[in-house]
């Protein structure tokens, strides 16, 4: 199966808090032009942010009253945030792209506040289209943050070596993981010679420090538990020990073990939370800190699956 190469323009997003206790949104670079103007949160951050665990539970529940809950929150983030040249430089781009068969990719960056950084941006929906805007064939949302060093090259000579690990603790809630390596092996397999999929021989912690040793990867795939424990504000992932029982390590401790690995270009935490951020403090999570430590890019859920 051809792969098909996709070509984006930017749609560089800003949200920081402004000083009369609204929000300032700017659009840094985007097809059509820059804009800066303040918006508002109606309910408030804290007030939306109490609504969370409600919406996650109803999509977690599917169903057609589950999306319809997704939906009014989507909408509700839009309405708030693209109003006037904001939402006139969206248009304009979004049009932009469509003419030239391109993709528009918004990257969304938030500045100096940690409740409104912890809201699902990702659900945006414009009422207009009656789509999530991240679920649109031309349109990709991401997140930025501030990484300490300079953006890399992310060029590499095939084959593309991805690094995979499945870790099942014996004492934590069972996942259907040989189901989630069919489904990766699947979706790498159509890249043909150009991609090699290896696994980690072992669960524990250590077997993924050797592993590591062992070749030069592009690619670092993790599939199984992620956490994010409020009371000490930061995320961990689940390893399992000698013994079988899980292993917690935390955002720190991966990053100091992923950030040194210069060929590294992409990690995917198959894991619950593996985006999520404390209450006060922005670059918890485990996504945070592995791009604050120098990975290019990281694919991560703030909700528990």
């Amino acid at each position: 199966m051809p792969v098909t190469v996709r070509h984006y323009d930017d749609f560089d997003l800003q949200l920081r808090p402004a000083a009369d206790g609204t929000y300032e949104a700017a659009v840094l670079r985007s097809p059509a032009g820059e804009a800066r103007q303040a918006f508002a949160l109606s309910p408030s951050p804290a007030e939306v942010a109490a609504q969370l665990p409600a919406v996650e539970t109803a999509i977690e529940l599917a169903g057609d009253a589950g999306i319809a809950d997704a939906i009014r929150f989507g909408a509700m983030l839009f309405s708030s945030l693209f109003t006037g040249k904001l939402l006139q430089l969206y248009d304009q781009s979004l049009s932009h792209v469509r003419s030239r068969g391109r993709d528009l990719r918004i990257r969304l960056r938030v500045l100096d506040d940690a409740l409104l950084a912890a809201l699902p941006w990702e659900l945006l929906y414009d009422t207009r289209e009656q789509r999530f805007v991240a679920l649109q064939p031309d349109v990709v949302l991401t997140r930025t943050a501030e990484a300490q060093q300079p953006i890399k090259d992310l060029a590499v000579a095939p084959p593309l070596r991805v690094l995979a690990m499945a870790a099942q603790p014996s004492d934590l809630a069972a996942l259907d993981l040989e189901r989630e390596r069919r489904h990766l092996a699947h979706s790498l397999a159509r890249l043909g010679d150009g991609v090699e999929l290896h696994w980690v021989d072992g669960q524990s912690w250590r077997a993924l420090h050797d592993a590591l040793q062992r070749g030069e990867w592009h690619v670092f795939h993790f599939l199984g538990h992620g956490l994010f424990d409020r009371t000490e504000g930061a995320g961990a992932l689940a390893f399992a020990g000698d013994d079988g029982l899980a292993e917690l390590h935390s955002a720190e401790e991966l990053s100091l073990l992923l950030g040194d690995h210069d060929t590294l270009r992409l990690v995917v935490l198959n894991a619950c939370e593996g985006a999520q951020g404390g209450g006060s403090q922005m670059d918890a999570g485990i996504a945070q800190q592995l791009v604050r430590a120098g990975v290019p890019a990281v694919v991560a859920m703030q909700a528990p699956i």
